[in-house]
């Protein structure tokens, strides 16, 4: 009687061992999925559109279009998304636009102004919400000859 109590216990804990070992092994070969919830809401709600991408750029203006307010530049610096480039810019009526560090009209850009200017870019559209224009740089005047004093 003892002997069979011994095995019963024995075969009780080899399948309890056994059954725990293959448990963990079909854990392990099933996939974990994640389980999500979806509000109603969230179903019907649209998607965000995407955000325009903000853009910064240093060159000079090679040509103006007055009709459509644009300029386009030859980018030499600025962020990567313009830089080492020819863009073409949109300036619309809104943006902050100086010139030699006086408030002025878009009227009032010439091509060949050097050009810092800061806006968004929307896929290939490019529109500046500021403009910072500096005229050509002044050639230095040559020194005048001094008279010699041995005449």
């Amino acid at each position: 009687m003892r002997m069979r109590r011994t095995l019963v216990a024995a075969v009780a804990v080899a399948v309890g061992i056994l059954g725990s070992a293959t448990g963990a092994a079909a854990a392990e070969v099933q996939p974990q999925t994640k389980r999500t919830s979806v509000s109603v809401h969230a179903l019907n709600q649209h998607p965000k559109p995407a955000k325009p991408k903000k853009f910064e750029g240093r060159g000079k203006i090679s040509a103006i279009d007055a009709d459509a307010g644009t300029l386009t530049v030859v980018v030499k610096g600025g962020t990567k998304n313009v830089r080492n480039s020819t863009v073409t810019v949109s300036v619309p009526s809104t943006a902050r636009i100086k010139r030699n560090g006086k408030k002025v009209p878009f009227a009032s850009l010439a091509v060949g102004d050097r050009i810092e200017m800061k806006g968004t870019r929307d896929g290939d559209v490019f529109t500046a919400s500021r403009v910072q224009a500096h005229g050509p740089r002044k050639a230095k005047p040559a020194p005048s000859p001094e008279p010699n004093e041995t005449d």
